[in-house]
This record gives C-alpha cells, structure tokens and sequence, in this order.
C-alpha cells in the first residue's frame, strides 16, 4: 500500500516510541473501524472505550469506508487537541454514542505491567516489537530472577506485532539453539533465521497468553516458543498473518509497503489465515470484548488487525 508523507511520519514516529493521539490498538474488522484494544492509562482508556467498539464517525466524517492509514492520521494530533469519535457497541443505538477525547503524548513501552506473582512466578504484559522491547524485556527477567523467580507467564495478548527483527530478538532470550524463523519470497528464496548459543537468559517453565488479538510478531514468537517446547501456549487462537512487509522510501518522504515474504514457524508451519492454536485453550474472559456482525475466523482477512504503525517492518 501507498503511504503519504503523514502517514510515513506516523510510523517512523511511533516506532521511535511515542506520538500525539489517545492510545488506541485499531484495526479493520468485518469491514468496520474497529477498537482491537485500548492502552492502559491513555485518554481513549480513561474515556471508557473497549476492546471491540466499532468506531462509526472521526471527528463527524463517515469511517465506513474510511482506510486504516486514513483512519490513524485523523485520529493523531497535538497533546490537548480534541478528537471526537462516534463509538457502537451492542446493546446501544445504530447512531452510537460520541466520545470527545483530548489528545496527549502517548508513550509505546514495550511492557506495561509486570509483578511477581504468589509462588514466585514472573508475568510481564509485552504490548508491542519495537526496538526496546529486547532490552526491556530482559532487564524484568533478569530483575525476577534476582527475586527467586521459578516460573514466568509472558503475555501476547492483543499484542498486534510489529518489527520482524524485534520478535526474532526477543525469542533469543528464550531459545539456545536451532530456528526461530523461515522467511519464504515469492521466488521461493528462503531465509531462516535461528538462536544464538549463549543467548537464553530463562531456564524456569514458561507459558505465553494469547488471543485472537495476537498477531503477526506476536506469532511468530509464539510459534517458535511453541515448536521449540521451551513454552506452554495458553488462550485462544491467535489472529493468523504470515506476511513480512517490506518499506520503500520515496524521494518526498513518502513510502510504499510491498508485501513480500511470508513466514513459516521453526517447524515451517504455515500460520496465516489459521493463526497459533494454543496447547490449552481457554477463553479470553479478562478483557472486555464486543461481538460484530459475521465474527468469524473465515471472514478476517491478513493483515486487517493491529495498529497501524507497527506493522511488520524489515530493517
């Protein structure tokens, strides 16, 4: 897909770590603007909206037909500007309800929320793959362990994706040795990318949560933790894209995204449009969410869910 500058800007600014706007996983469902999930302690979740609000309106322009990328730029802006956003969700009027946000910083860390729970078992939240979120995450491992941790729960949950190399990174931390990844071009060109001796900083069992939320560089960690058998899968199948985009800079600060890969796990699984099946399967009853119309596994489409920004970047 074509990117204008703005949209461009949107990305490379987020990937950095912060940007203008409410704290909002987006995406395309059903062929409707959806919320995949609010981020803790924003505007948008101070405001109230949930996982599964269906956005009808951005500022009083129809978002029916409105494109992600399109959808993002409106919804970014200057801390202490005012967006309003006309909201669905079941049991409410077809006109929905408005929700007048005010915009502030927001600030992408890579983990959210970690504790040590009873019986010393480690859980950290990790919310997207950008370029801290290896760095972080093995400072809280290596802070657990110096509490006697004996177990560690990581959760992917409505984690969207993002860098192809971070997702990599971050499953060195757990895998010694072997694949972790199988990147497949269009020509048949295959390149896999493994473990590094030495680099496994976590030897106490492991279970990752996820749920249909979890997408792209969220599976493809899951899915090497989950062929390896270094970890038990727990939640829900995950959303189901096996794509790699690619990012071509343009001379007036413009990109295209070409989409030019696709993934397979460590025991070249082909995940995209079937997603990680979990080794046990339980319901997603922590999160608020809201159904839609034709909410099925066959009507989603690749690479519809997630926040725009973070989509699989190369490099």
């Amino acid at each position: 897909r074509f990117m204008d500058p703005k949209a461009y800007n949107n990305m490379s600014i987020e990937t950095k770590g912060e940007f203008g706007g409410i704290g909002i996983v987006i995406g395309i469902n059903n062929e409707q603007l959806t919320v995949i999930a609010p981020l803790e302690g924003t505007p948008a979740f101070k405001a109230g909206l949930k996982a599964g609000d269906i956005i009808i309106k951005i500022d009083g322009q129809p978002a029916e037909d409105m494109a992600l990328d399109d959808a993002v730029s409106r919804i970014r802006g200057n801390k202490g500007e005012k967006v309003t956003l006309t909201i669905w969700r079941r049991g409410w009027e077809k006109d929905g309800k408005d929700y007048e946000i005010i915009r502030d910083i927001i600030e992408l860390k890579p983990i959210n929320k970690s504790k040590m729970l009873e019986d010393k078992i480690g859980y950290a939240k990790l919310e997207t793959f950008s370029e801290v979120s290896e760095p972080e995450l093995r400072k809280q491992i290596e802070t657990f362990k110096k509490e006697g941790m004996k177990a560690f729960i990581l959760d992917l949950r409505y984690n969207p994706g993002g860098r192809l190399d971070a997702a990599i990174d971050v499953a060195r931390l757990f895998i010694d040795e072997g694949p972790i990844v199988h990147r497949v071009s269009r020509n048949g060109k295959t390149i896999t990318y493994f473990a590094k001796r030495g680099g496994k900083i976590l030897d106490v069992p492991m279970v990752v949560l996820v749920n249909k939320g979890s997408a792209s560089a969220s599976e493809i960690l899951s899915g090497a933790l989950q062929d390896d058998g270094v970890a038990t899968i727990m939640g829900e199948t995950t959303f189901g894209k096996g794509l790699v985009q690619t990012v071509y800079n343009l001379e007036d600060n413009s990109a295209i995204l070409v989409t030019t890969d696709k993934y397979l796990t460590a025991k070249k699984r082909d995940i995209n449009k079937k997603g990680i099946t979990p080794d046990i399967i339980v319901s997603d009853s922590t999160v608020d969410t809201h159904e839609t119309k034709n909410n099925t596994e066959k009507d989603r489409e690749p690479g519809t869910v997630g926040k725009f920004i973070l989509s699989d970047l190369e490099g």
